[in-house]
């Protein structure tokens, strides 16, 4: 299907659980630690991440992410999310009391203030290389601007390198970068993640 024929439409609750998957896709398994670290007892991480993707406020809210629907299936399946927001103008890098693995994600993110913050992008991977995520971050940019920003930001994972050539062909470069302090979701069958990179993009 070509890439002019997606929709991309504001999420809503009922995509909690797809954008639960895909968000721990992007964050390269860290959002299950999160949540298995948060879990009541029988519930499942992505239980978690769904409940807290229903919420009205917040980060990994609902209200904050865009999809693209799976071409053909009905209802809807989500193929392809986007999720982020305006940054305020001054942020806290504290990281006392923030669980280990977090804390340089903290700490970079603090550096983008004032910036439009991709938090995650993701497509499932029988979707990957349609031209949905190159989409996506093209909006991302038009709400942006929408917003008066003149920034892009996002972090990734030094050794993510399809991400990386995506983001590098769209225009954003590597600011800054702090080692990755592991947790046992790393994908143990991926070259091990040494760095997170904060990559910035200017409009």
């Amino acid at each position: 299907m070509p890439v002019s024929n997606y929709v991309i439409r504001a999420a809503t609750k009922d995509d909690a659980s797809d954008l639960a998957y895909l968000i721990n896709l992007a964050g390269d398994g860290l959002p299950h630690f999160i949540w298995r670290g948060i879990a009541d007892i029988g519930q499942t991480p992505l239980e978690v991440g769904a409940a807290r993707a229903s919420r009205e406020t917040g980060a990994f809210s609902y209200r904050n992410a865009f999809v693209i629907d799976e071409p053909g299936t009905e209802p809807g399946k989500v193929a392809a999310m986007l999720l982020g927001y305006p940054q305020p103008s001054i942020m806290d890098a504290a990281i006392a009391g923030v669980p280990a693995p977090i804390q340089p994600l903290v700490q970079l993110e603090a550096l983008a203030a004032d910036s439009w913050y991709v938090n995650g992008l993701a497509t499932s991977p029988d979707c990957q290389g349609k031209g949905m995520g190159s989409l996506l971050l093209e909006f991302a940019e038009q709400l942006a601007r929408a917003a008066n920003k003149a920034q892009m930001s996002l972090i990734v994972a030094s050794e993510n390198h399809f991400a990386k050539r995506l983001y590098q062909k769209a225009g954003y470069q590597i600011k800054a970068q702090l080692p990755v302090i592991p947790y046992d979701e790393i994908d143990s069958n991926k070259s091990p993640m040494a760095q997170w990179e904060l990559m910035i993009k200017s409009l």
